[in-house]
């Protein structure tokens, strides 16, 4: 049950005239951003760059305390003390 192939399209008829063109917007408009910047608070800029790097800090060097502090004779603590070694 399918249907023909070729299927008579009617003709549409033509518009009579166009509409005419709008003028080219400014220059001053190009230049405009996209979407206008969110104003920043004072709370979200702390959160971003002192409360978050310093909870990612402070969680690498808690987790190296305790590692260091109760597997002291472990693979990793001794490569961690050999490699500062190197540098001092």
């Amino acid at each position: 049950m399918s249907e023909p192939k070729s299927k008579v399209v009617p003709a549409k008829a033509a518009p009579a005239k166009a509409a005419p063109a709008k003028a080219a917007p400014a220059k001053a408009d190009a230049k405009a951003p996209a979407e206008p910047e969110a104003p920043r608070s004072r709370l979200s800029w702390v959160a971003g760059w002192v409360l978050v790097p310093g909870a990612i800090v402070s969680v690498l060097f808690g987790g190296g305390a305790l590692v260091g502090a109760h597997f002291s004779e472990s693979w990793f603590s001794r490569l961690i003390v050999w490699v500062i070694e190197l540098f001092a």
